[in-house]
């Protein structure tokens, strides 16, 4: 087996591996690399039992790699995540579950960002398997908890799909009809991020149609100790669609990351939510350099 491995200041990567008889003639190989910095890159080879075998390579060549953004494909800031097509987008708006290159190719490879504890679409969740899948719990300190369901039970609020609809087809949300108004549902992430400062982004998608009468959907960072802290929320009627979300979270302690959602005026508040995501510096922590 042949391996090519990425060697950064945090961890070797395996970026590319191919096994087994190739045939008798050189293979022309193309990876691509993601927004990097300070690597070095690692070939290596490992001989089966058979003596009879071999492994060459030849005519190694790298591509904007260069730090120069006269070169296509280098993105003048330091926070800006290349595109196969060598156009620039920003890093947090990688693996979000909407593609922002021309060519799609910030959500290709998203196995990072869909192992980060917290994420979820929902797609093969059920109430029961939310812990073990998504990481994320139903509070006790509320009045009612939220529902994973395909679409609204009531008519004329929240959406009749999610947001990817044919992946899986299943979302969170509150089903007002059975719900008093001022109710409250919470789910909270399981596990804590460590400590940051304007670094760390959570991504999703909500849906919140259909009374006059709407609700409202708050998100906080949850310390270890004092009172959540707001970081956004949204309230009243909205149009009937999925809509994009993209919150700086922030906590000078390790945090975990609710969600609340309250019951509006009548039967037809309901709220949904759905993609959850986080970018990378959710986990490594820190602050805004």
């Amino acid at each position: 087996m042949d391996l090519l491995g990425v060697q950064t200041d945090k961890d070797l990567t395996e970026v590319w591996n191919i096994t087994g008889n190739q045939g008798d003639r050189w293979h022309k190989a193309v990876i691509y690399l993601r927004k990097i910095r300070n690597f070095e890159i690692i070939f290596e080879g490992i001989r089966t039992k058979n003596f009879g075998g071999g492994a060459a390579i030849d005519d190694i060549q790298f591509k904007n790699c260069a730090p120069d953004w006269s070169l296509p494909g280098f993105c003048v800031a330091a926070t800006d995540y290349s595109c196969q097509n060598a156009k620039c987008v920003e890093s947090e708006l990688v693996c979000d579950y909407k593609p922002d290159c021309e060519d799609g190719s910030d959500e290709f490879d998203c196995s990072q960002f869909v192992n980060i504890p917290g994420s979820c679409s929902f797609d093969s969740t059920t109430s029961r398997s939310l812990l073990t899948e998504c990481s994320l719990m139903q509070r006790t300190d509320d009045d009612f908890d939220w529902t994973i369901a395909s679409k609204s039970s009531t008519a004329g609020t929240g959406p009749v799909s999610d947001h990817t609809p044919g992946v899986g087809g299943m979302f969170l949300y509150i089903n007002s009809a059975a719900q008093r108004e001022g109710d409250i549902a919470k789910i909270a992430t399981t596990q804590p991020f460590p400590a940051s400062v304007g670094v760390c982004r959570l991504r999703f998608w909500y849906y919140i149609y259909g009374s006059k009468e709407m609700g409202t959907l708050k998100i906080y960072s949850a310390g270890e100790h004092g009172m959540p802290l707001l970081m956004w929320s949204v309230t009243g009627n909205k149009e009937d669609n999925w809509i994009y979300a993209n919150v700086i979270i922030s906590n000078n302690y390790p945090f975990n990351i609710l969600f609340e959602a309250e019951v509006g005026g009548d039967d037809l508040t309901d709220i949904a939510i759905d993609d959850i995501s986080f970018t990378l510096e959710c986990v490594t922590g820190g602050t805004v350099p």
